[in-house]
């Protein structure tokens, strides 16, 4: 009589069994490795101090994604008991019982009873697996909810620790650290409930069809109309928010609030609120009350409703800018065009640009020669000089300079500009049978040493003179002296290591011999347990790493060992500057990075691309690809911390060099984080440089927001554009670049930007950052209005047209060799404007490219002409320019032999007392 009952238990059984069976196999290994990378990242955090940073984002990742797991799961389990009752499961069970009491009693009707009975078991059986099967849904539901939400985690720590800006919008009159700090978590957590009731408003609807339609209705009509009428409700809080995002339209000429925002559509978004709450109380009326509608009028008003509102409001807001705004623009738009240029202005941190008068065309005489500015030119490009020590100085196949950096020292109490390069290993370059686990994880883990080479100097080929070389480094200059030249940590260093293994690790090479070594340091996580070894092995390499003999208690794993990755996994919420670059100090090389506080929520102002440099390998000989890197849009930008790493130990300190709210909003969040940067040595100091990239980004925006009368920016009368010049054939855009300089009678080292109006190829300013004693200070030095400066790519062409030179590289050039011009130098010197340019060849016997000639190109204003002139050194043609006689006997003109003598007699002179000068 039971059989039924009990083929029907042994069937729940079983599905039960295999539910969990499956559950255990999808979420077991997820949940192992999950775990397995949380104890990673908290011992690579806690090896570099900074565990309260690790557990500061996972309390915060926790809290919501608890909340909202816990908030979703009640939800559906709520939903899931209605599910049940409509189901009818205990009425089923209760019929069950019956229609078995019955089979005792009924003997005659025990056949129709059996077949009934065994349709209520079946119904029972299929709607349990449909309810078990609902039940794991709604669990994973929830897991997802508060994953989503989990995502927000960073903007409740904002929210949390927000520090005023003092300054406030013109519309809401927010202090605009609302924007920043606590309007996103609001939209982080509307978004979540949005979703949320989307997808049970989705499930609510998918359920039936997962039946027959003779089955029980599944969805509840009161649960039905709640969940509509929080929907609605949410959708008049996102359009009660969304009266903030007029501060950021692109709708018009004007970004931010604009004169269509502020008519058409702030009230409409006000208006569209109030009407959403009116829909969310409709929602909740009965059937009865709806008549007619029933079902569908939820999903009208709370979906089809809004949509058809927005596309209206579209329409409105188009009618109204080209037919009321369009006509009148610069009338309707001033005052908006006017907050846009000062909001604009004061995110990019434009106010502080100083803008100067250049003559540009002062007279220069051979006192200048001793000038810090004329001695420091650079004449080496870096792609040559990349290449040109990559064939001389990386000395094996395995080892390789990523970059080169341009930096300033002082030696015997000058200062000098130099090239730096790291000696790196990249063990993608060993032979292929070379490459094993053992070699690439615990023998081959360092590179060694670095090369320096002046700016301005080159040997008789044309090569890079080496003030530091070889390996181990030598140099007989003490402040390039080399104590520590391991690179544990690098731009090439991608993969984990393990060192202080029971297996040697090379060190660098002797002749025909390695010298191998044990690391010195005290980075990386130390594997001092069982369990810390089986944590890595499950995250990085299960076999090799937990079999290995090679492994022991002393043994440290190094992860995450390129900077730019390194600072990232520290402070992913700062914008990094795309070269990381390196300084020399006691003896030490160490990295520095330069980190930018930014966002994009300032209203008004007007968002640019953030662009972050990548360096690509070299094309050619003396060539490298420079791409950019499109990143997040900021409208709010400041040069905030320099991050300090060891290549030793992999240690990150972070120093902040300009407070504002977001670093300060920052600091608060993680106190151990941030250090000041009086903690820095005077010597750390000397060396900060200001991020290229933010230099540029700067630069781009005081292009066009230089421009501060509204008609003049309205009409774009006097737009500004980077500089162009030629380059290996090709019109390209001058990148910023480094000089040493004198400014106001002191040594500066600047980073400096050549500008030229839009449509015109004249120089109009240069644009100039100081980074010593200044640093940070920028000034906009432009030229007298009416005074034309040749701009970069005119000064080409003078070149161009110039015989002697046209001839000497047509003559190289038919021996088979290459010649190519490289960058062009836009050098201020005493109120006038030097043009230096270096001339390369590269034979076909050596790829090198060998600089070969210096180009100088100068405007006499007392002569009242160009003056161009080529020579070995820079001082040679520097003199030739100076003096005008080398030019004449370039250009062909006649001149005696007596004078010929007579300016060559000089010209030895003039270069004798420039080397006693240099001497002493």
């Amino acid at each position: 009589m039971y059989f039924l009952r009990e083929e029907y238990e042994s069937h729940a059984f079983a599905w039960k069994k295999i539910s969990v069976a499956i559950i255990a196999l999808v979420v077991t290994p997820i949940a192992i490795r999950l775990i397995a990378s949380l104890f990673l990242d908290y011992w690579w955090f806690e090896s570099l101090g900074y565990e309260e940073v690790f557990l500061t984002n996972l309390k915060a990742k926790l809290i919501l994604f608890i909340a909202w797991f816990s908030i979703a799961y009640l939800i559906l389990w709520i939903f899931q008991k209605i599910l049940r009752r409509n189901l009818r499961i205990k009425e089923l069970e209760g019929k069950r019982r019956d229609v078995e009491e019955m089979l005792k009693n009924a003997e005659e009707e025990q056949r129709n009873l059996r077949k009934e009975l065994s349709d209520i078991a079946e119904k029972i059986r299929r709607y349990r697996i449909f309810s078990t099967f609902c039940s794991m849904t709604h669990f994973l539901f929830a897991l997802f909810i508060g994953w989503f939400a989990n995502l927000s985690w960073f903007d409740l720590l904002k929210f949390l620790n927000s520090t005023h800006f003092g300054v406030a919008d013109t519309v809401f009159g927010n202090d605009i650290s609302f924007y920043f700090f606590k309007l996103p978590l609001l939209q982080g957590m509307l978004n979540t409930s949005i979703l949320f009731f989307l997808i049970l408003i989705g499930w609510q609807l998918l359920l039936p069809l997962l039946l027959s339609p003779r089955e029980p209705e599944t969805i509840s009509p009161g649960f039905w109309r709640v969940s509509f009428s929080c929907l609605s409700f949410l959708l008049a809080i996102q359009f009660w928010i969304l009266q903030y995002s007029v501060l950021y339209s692109e709708f018009g000429v004007v970004y931010g609030a604009g004169w269509t925002d502020l008519n058409v559509f702030l009230p409409a978004y006000r208006i569209f609120a109030f009407l959403m709450t009116i829909f969310a109380v409709i929602c909740l009326f009965p059937p009865k009350a709806l008549k007619k509608f029933g079902k569908t009028i939820q999903p009208l008003l709370v979906i089809a409703v809004p949509i058809a509102l927005l596309i209206l409001l579209y329409i409105v807001a188009f009618i109204a800018q080209s037919f009321i705004v369009a006509p009148n623009e610069i009338v309707y738009e001033k005052k908006y065009l006017e907050r846009n240029i000062e909001f604009t202005r004061y995110g990019f941190d434009l106010n502080k640009i100083k803008e100067k008068e250049y003559p540009g065309k002062a007279p220069l005489d051979l006192s200048v020669l001793n000038s810090t500015t004329v001695k420091n030119i650079r004449i080496l490009d870096w792609p040559p000089a990349l290449t040109a020590l990559s064939q001389k100085q990386e000395l094996r196949i395995y080892y390789d300079f990523p970059g080169i950096d341009i930096d300033r020292y002082e030696v015997n109490g000058e200062k000098i500009q130099v090239l730096l390069a790291l000696r790196e290993i990249n063990i993608k370059k060993l032979p292929e049978q070379a490459q094993t686990w053992v070699n690439q994880k615990l023998v081959y883990t360092h590179g060694y040493g670095l090369v320096v080479s002046p700016v301005n100097q080159v040997d008789r080929e044309g090569m890079p003179v080496m003030f530091v070389k070889d390996i181990p480094p030598t140099t007989n200059i003490p402040e390039f002296e080399i104590t520590e030249p391991e690179i544990y940590y690098g731009e090439l260093t991608r993969d984990y290591i393990i060192t202080n293994t029971l297996q040697k690790e090379f060190d660098y090479p002797v002749g025909d011999m390695n010298v191998f070594t044990e690391y010195r340091g005290n980075g990386g996580i130390l594997l001092d347990s069982l369990f810390k070894k089986l944590i890595v092995a499950i995250c990085l390499d299960p076999i090799n790493i937990w079999f290995s003999e090679y492994i022991t208690e002393d043994s440290r794993l190094h992860l995450y060992r390129t900077v730019d990755e390194r600072v990232e996994k520290i402070a992913p919420f700062l914008f990094w500057d795309g070269d990381p670059y390196i300084f020399i100090e006691e003896g030490k090389p160490y990295w520095m990075m330069m980190g930018i506080a930014a966002d994009d929520k300032l209203p008004y102002s007007e968002p640019e691309y953030w662009k972050k440099r990548v360096i690509r390998k070299e094309v050619k000989p003396g060539e490298i690809e420079i791409s950019f890197e499109e990143g997040k849009r900021v409208n709010y930008v400041r040069d905030s911390v320099k991050a300090i790493v060891d290549p030793l130990d992999g240690t990150v300190n972070l120093y902040v060099v300009n407070r504002d709210p977001l670093i300060e909003t920052y600091s608060k969040i993680y106190p151990v984080l941030f250090r000041s940067c009086n903690e820095l040595s005077e010597n750390t100091r000397k060396h900060f440089k200001y991020p290229e990239d933010l230099f540029t980004l700067q630069a781009q925006k005081f292009n066009v927001y230089h421009m501060k009368d509204v008609v003049v920016f309205y009409n774009k009368e006097d737009q500004w554009v980077a500089a162009e010049e030629k380059y290996h054939g090709m019109r390209k855009r001058i990148e910023a670049y480094n000089i040493l300089i004198e400014v106001d009678g002191e040594a500066e080292f600047i980073l400096m930007q050549p500008l030229t109006p839009k449509g015109k190829q004249n120089m109009i300013a240069w644009l100039a950052v100081f980074q010593n004693e200044r640093y940070g200070e920028i000034v906009c030095y432009e030229f007298l209005k009416g005074e034309l400066i040749y701009g970069p790519i005119q000064v080409e062409a003078r070149v161009d047209q110039n015989p002697d030179l046209s001839k000497l590289i047509t003559l190289w050039g038919q021996v088979g060799s290459e010649v190519f011009r490289g960058n062009l130098l836009v050098i201020p010197v005493r109120n006038s404007v030097v043009y230096v340019e270096p001339l390369y060849l590269s034979s076909e016997v050596s790829p090198i490219p060998e600089l070969r000639k210096v180009i100088v190109v100068w405007y006499d204003p007392v002569a009242g002409e160009d003056r161009i002139a080529f020579a070995d050194t820079t001082l040679e043609a520097f003199t030739s320019v100076l003096t005008g006689k080398e030019v004449e006997a370039i250009e062909g003109k006649e001149i005696s032999e007596k004078k010929v003598k007579e300016i060559i007699e000089e010209i030895k002179r003039l270069l004798e007392e420039l080397r006693k000068e240099v001497e002493k």
